[in-house]
C-alpha cells in the first residue's frame, strides 16, 4: 500500500489555489523532508507528499515503473477524489524524483512543474558520479530519464539549484533547463545543498516561488 502525506496551510482565511504534489529523492522518505514541505504549505499551499512503494512505511519493493504509477495514483487521488482542478496541481520533484515529476507533467495537466536538484537521466549520472549516488541497485537497470520527458510538457517549469551540490552538480540542473522548453525559470542557490535549498536560502527560494507560481496564469 502507498503512503500519502497531506499538509494544509497554517491559517484557514485564505483557500489555497495551488496543491504541490511532491516526490522526494532517493534514499529518503516523507518524514526526512518534513521541513520542505512545512516551507512549501507556508507559500500557503495545499501539500500531497507520496512516498513510494519500498520506503518508508509503504510496501512492495523500489523500481522506476513503481515510481511512476504511485505518482499516477497520487493524481487521480487529488483530482478523483478530492476535486481538485489539474491546472491547480504542481508538480514537485527532488533529485532522482525529478523524473517522476516530469513523467507526470509528461502524462497529465497539471499547473506547472518544479525541479529541485535534478538529474538529467541515469545514465548521465552514471558517466559523471554513478559511484557517488546512494541506491545504486535501483538505478542500474532503470532509465529515470528526466530530459526525454521535458519534451512532451507544455506546463511553465521551474528548476532549482545549488551551486554547490555535493551529490548531483550545479551542471545537471543547467543542462536539465537547457532542455526545457518555454516558459521556465532557473534560479541559482549560492551555498551547498542537494535538496535542501528552500532550508539554506529561504527567502530567495520564497520568492522565485511565488513569483513562477504568479505566472502561471498569466502568459508568458
Amino acid at each position: 500500500m502507498r503512503k500519502f502525506s497531506a499538509a494544509s496551510p497554517h491559517s484557514c482565511h485564505e483557500q489555497p489555489s495551488i496543491t504541490f504534489l511532491a516526490f522526494h529523492g532517493n534514499a529518503s522518505n516523507i518524514a526526512n523532508h518534513a521541513p520542505t514541505y512545512e516551507f512549501l504549505r507556508d507559500t500557503p499551499a495545499n501539500i500531497l507528499a507520496v512516498e513510494y512503494r519500498g520506503y518508508g512505511h509503504s510496501g512492495g519493493k523500489p523500481s522506476e515503473g513503481g515510481f511512476y504509477l504511485d505518482a499516477e495514483a497520487a493524481y487521480q487521488f487529488l483530482v478523483s477524489k478530492k476535486r481538485i482542478e489539474p491546472k491547480s496541481i504542481v508538480s514537485f520533484g527532488q533529485s532522482l524524483a525529478t523524473a517522476v515529476a516530469a513523467d507526470l507533467a509528461a502524462h497529465h495537466k497539471v499547473g506547472g512543474l518544479i525541479l529541485e536538484a535534478p538529474l538529467p537521466s541515469a545514465s548521465r549520472a552514471a558517466r559523471k558520479i554513478f559511484w557517488f549516488l546512494p541506491g545504486l541497485s535501483l538505478l542500474v537497470h532503470s532509465q529515470f530519464d528526466t530530459i526525454s520527458k521535458l519534451r512532451h510538457i507544455t506546463s511553465p517549469i521551474l528548476v532549482v539549484h545549488c551551486t554547490q551540490d555535493p551529490v548531483l552538480p550545479f551542471q545537471f540542473g543547467q543542462e536539465v533547463y537547457n532542455a526545457a522548453p518555454s516558459p521556465k525559470r532557473f534560479p541559482r542557490i549560492d551555498g551547498e545543498c542537494h535538496e535542501e535549498s528552500s532550508l539554506i536560502a529561504p527567502e530567495r527560494y520564497r520568492a522565485a516561488l511565488q513569483e513562477f507560481l504568479r505566472s502561471l496564469d498569466q502568459p508568458e
